[in-house]
């Protein structure tokens, strides 16, 4: 059994403290590579984050000569061939991995990716921990000796330094997202009256711009705060219904706000923009003189039944349900699903 030396448990200490004092998650994997390369001693360590599908990499290297007289484009080219990457890639286990873990010696020799990369890199040995991962982006950092393979007092001391950083890592990307945040409120809402809301595509709330605040709270008494959920008609515009093509009006306490989906961020999180004004409100349901029939699907239709679902609760064909939709639109003077939707929104909030 593997066993740490005290000044190993100093050092780890240490290095967890250090993290604390990053402020930026590019800042993370160049300020560890000092670090690590003390810790399992290797001719010289790299963080990489590499964007697999594009072919394309960024490279911090310690120290900053390691990689000298090498083809970084080649590396892009034949990167598929990295053993360590691909098996990252396909298990999602970002633990301590070694090349020669899937290669012998002569194997990895044979490789595009060592003639043309690892040869000129001195790298006959390699170990890399995977701190983050998608199916096309991989950060990691590796470390390389020309002599001597990782052995497994190596692999211990990485697998303990990469649970500090990928905690490290991931708190570093939230607020690297608050930042695009803030980026995409000042560059996209110059416009003083209008808010934004940073969702989860749940609808969870991340982050609030004053405004959006103000907004929901004097017009639907509703309180933003990071970590609680949207109502659920909000919520609506982040997961597709109603379509996030349409702008979402709600009647409140001093007239109208209108939320709409802006965009998706880089981590998947949704953008929905907020605002006051003045609509010209359509009439009531009543004035469209439906029948019980066609308010029943006009109802089912809000909730996001399709037709097929919607023939099936009413016992009748698809055919059928389409003719009773052309009349509703006919009466409501709207021309698709969505409007129609919006019409029984409206009338609710009336109630």
């Amino acid at each position: 059994m593997v066993e740490l030396a005290e000044g190993d448990l100093r050092a780890l200490q240490e290095f967890d403290a250090a993290l604390s004092a990053i402020d930026h998650v590019r800042s993370l994997g160049p300020a560890a590579l000092g670090f690590i390369g003390r810790l399992v001693p290797c001719d010289y360590a790299t963080y990489n984050e590499i964007d697999v599908r594009r072919r394309r990499t960024v490279v911090a290297v310690e120290p900053f000569d390691g990689l000298d007289g090498t083809d970084h484009l080649a590396f892009q080219r034949y990167v598929g061939q990295h053993p360590v990457v691909a098996y990252s890639r396909r298990t999602g286990d970002g633990s301590t991995h070694t090349i020669s873990d899937f290669l012998d010696r002569r194997s990895f020799h044979r490789t595009d990716l060592y003639a043309n990369f690892f040869r000129d890199a001195r790298a006959e040995h390699q170990a890399a921990i995977t701190l983050a991962y998608t199916p096309s982006l991989v950060v990691g950092i590796a470390l390389n000796r020309a002599r001597g393979d990782f052995n497994s007092h190596d692999r211990l001391l990485l697998n303990l330094v990469r649970s500090h950083l990928v905690v490290a890592h991931r708190n570093l990307s939230r607020l690297l997202e608050r930042d695009r945040f803030i980026a995409a409120l000042e560059s996209s809402l110059a416009d003083q009256s209008r808010g934004v809301i940073l969702t989860t595509p749940t609808g969870r709330v991340i982050e609030a711009s004053e405004e959006a605040r103000r907004l929901l709270a004097s017009h639907r008494g509703v309180t933003l705060t990071p970590g609680s959920d949207l109502p659920a008609r909000i919520a609506a515009i982040v997961s597709g219904a109603p379509s996030r093509a349409q702008p979402l009006v709600l009647e409140g306490q001093n007239g109208h706000i209108c939320l709409r989906y802006l965009a998706d961020s880089d981590e998947g999180h949704c953008i929905i923009a907020v605002d006051e004004r003045t609509w010209n409100e359509p009439p009531p349901l009543a004035a469209a003189n439906l029948t019980a029939r066609e308010q029943g699907i006009l109802a089912m239709l809000a909730s996001s039944m399709d037709n097929r679902r919607i023939a099936a609760e009413l016992g009748v064909s698809v055919r059928t349900v389409h003719k009773h939709l052309e009349h509703i639109y006919a009466k409501l003077d709207v021309g698709d699903r969505t409007s129609a939707a919006a019409r029984w929104f409206s009338d609710q909030d009336r109630s």
